[in-house]
């Protein structure tokens, strides 16, 4: 059961060596001879695939970066969220409208000498 659950996370071939058929019937005497010949076919089976094959593949590493790049924006983002709920949960109000009554009400030219200021532009 080493190998239990790995092919469903991960796309790999497990090859087991396997010395006894239950639980109830144990043999201890053959683990060595299904190790090597678990070990033997491996060998076999890897000189089978060309190393052109093998580097043409992606990188478990550049797999696992994505994965925790994709993670983080995710995280990023759900904490946004919680960030943005928990501001409205404490002050619920509404300011746009708010502002776009007082830009109503401002009488023309209202701070236009600041926004004219050398001090503003420089």
């Amino acid at each position: 059961m080493e190998a239990a659950g790995l092919m469903n996370n991960f796309p790999c071939l497990v090859v087991r060596g396997i010395c006894d058929y239950s639980d109830s019937h144990k043999n201890k005497e053959w683990q060595g001879y299904a190790a090597m010949a678990a070990a033997a076919y491996s060998k076999d089976l890897l000189r089978r695939i060309s190393p052109t094959r093998v580097e043409a593949e992606i990188k478990v590493i550049d797999i696992l970066t994505d994965i925790q790049e994709d993670a983080n924006a995710l995280r990023r983002t759900q904490h946004s969220e919680q960030f943005e709920n928990i501001l409205n949960w404490l002050t619920p109000i509404e300011y746009a409208s708010q502002q776009n009554d007082y830009f109503n009400r401002r009488q023309p030219g209202t701070g236009q000498w600041f926004l004219d200021s050398n001090e503003y532009h420089g």
